[in-house]
């Protein structure tokens, strides 16, 4: 498995290298999104982070319809909200066994890499909560929301989350 969100731009080539790879997109609110991007300095200025949003998710979602079998979207908030169900449809999907530690913050985080190397990746070592669902509608001014929705209001539509407007 690997988690780097710029391999977003090397899908098909590694699904040429590696042909029997499945590719799980979590997906999250844009906004959301847009907020973990500024706040980790990714990006200076929300709109930048949007269309870096809205260009990943196209990429993922265009290369899921090119490769169904592959490929498994799943809303990030799903995960947090019902992680026993969204993560047994993540094993189906990987034709491997459900187990209940899974759900279960990781007893040694060594084996996670860079992880508790990095300030930013302190949540994985956390019990799943879903106190982060929302935090771009609470962090973000009117006036960012409204330039972030005018760049990716489609796609957020499209995937259900609606108008960053109307929250």
């Amino acid at each position: 498995g690997d988690k780097t969100p710029l391999n977003v731009y090397a899908l098909k080539r590694i699904h040429r290298v590696f042909p029997k790879a499945q590719f799980i997109h979590i997906v999250r609110d844009g906004c959301d999104v847009v907020a973990s991007y500024l706040d980790a300095g990714i990006h200076k200025t929300a709109e930048e982070a949007a269309w870096r949003w809205r260009t990943t998710v196209g990429l993922c979602r265009r290369f899921g319809e090119a490769n169904s079998r592959a490929y498994l979207e799943i809303r990030y908030e799903d995960l947090v909200t019902e992680p026993r169900q969204t993560v047994a449809g993540v094993c189906t999907f990987l034709g491997v066994p459900f187990d209940e530690g899974m759900l279960q913050p990781p007893e040694d985080p060594a084996h996670l890499g860079d992880v508790p190397r990095r300030e930013r990746h302190s949540e994985v070592l956390k019990p799943i909560t879903a106190d982060n669902i929302g935090k771009g509608r609470r962090a973000l001014s009117e006036e960012q929301k409204a330039s972030v929705n005018a760049i990716i209001a489609k796609q957020m539509a499209e995937l259900g989350y609606g108008d960053l407007r109307s929250r």
